[in-house]
């Protein structure tokens, strides 16, 4: 998981690198249910943090293409990727604290296949 202060802090590059450097080389990602640019209203502090991947949500305001930024940088690192699409905002079937208030969350299982 990464938010947008570390996704623009480069946390998925790092994240990369020691992969790589352990010899753990990634070859697909997953970007899961997320709150997406039609529903994540950002200020123009966050909106140039994440630069390239400003939108406008469904209502005018402001707003990133977070799984986008995300989706772009694995790209560009040859990884193969799958998007579930999905808004955690407009999908009322996911927890959304933007929302709903509720500190209730998502969570994500990862695992590598045994050798």
């Amino acid at each position: 998981h990464t938010g947008w202060r570390g996704a623009a802090a480069g946390i998925l590059n790092a994240t990369l690198d020691v992969l790589n450097e352990t010899g753990s080389r990634p070859v697909r990602g997953a970007i899961g249910p997320a709150i997406r640019p039609c529903c994540y209203e950002v200020g123009a502090d966050v909106a140039t943090q994440i630069e390239g991947f400003t939108s406008t949500t469904t209502w005018g305001a402001g707003s990133v293409d977070l799984p986008g930024f995300i989706s772009a940088r694995l790209e560009a690192a040859g990884i193969a990727i799958w998007d579930a699409a999905t808004c955690t905002m407009c999908d009322p079937g996911f927890h959304s604290y933007r929302r709903d208030g509720t500190a209730l969350r998502q969570t994500a299982v990862a695992w590598l296949p045994p050798r």
